[in-house]
């Protein structure tokens, strides 16, 4: 799968089964959405989010920018 999709999911656990916006995902499909999203995130004020707050939030395209929500729903605009 790519990472764009993974990224605009949450990985699916036992905390947040059910929520809004999950998947299930492979081990290996998990660490390559926190590679992705790490990259994005860099140079930003999400660029230390450890892997469980990744784990908590998506990252969705529009147009040239990047829509962070996140594990409170609340959404950004990065460009």
């Amino acid at each position: 799968m790519n990472d764009i999709k993974l990224a605009s999911f949450r990985p699916e656990s036992d905390e947040n089964s059910g929520r809004f916006k999950t998947m299930r995902m492979t081990r290996e499909e998990m660490a390559s959405r926190r590679c992705f999203i790490r990259g994005l995130l860099k140079g930003t004020i999400w660029e230390k989010l450890k892997n469980d707050q990744l784990d908590q939030i998506t990252l969705s395209p529009c147009g040239d920018s990047w829509i962070l929500e996140d594990a409170d729903f609340y959404q950004y605009v990065l460009k």
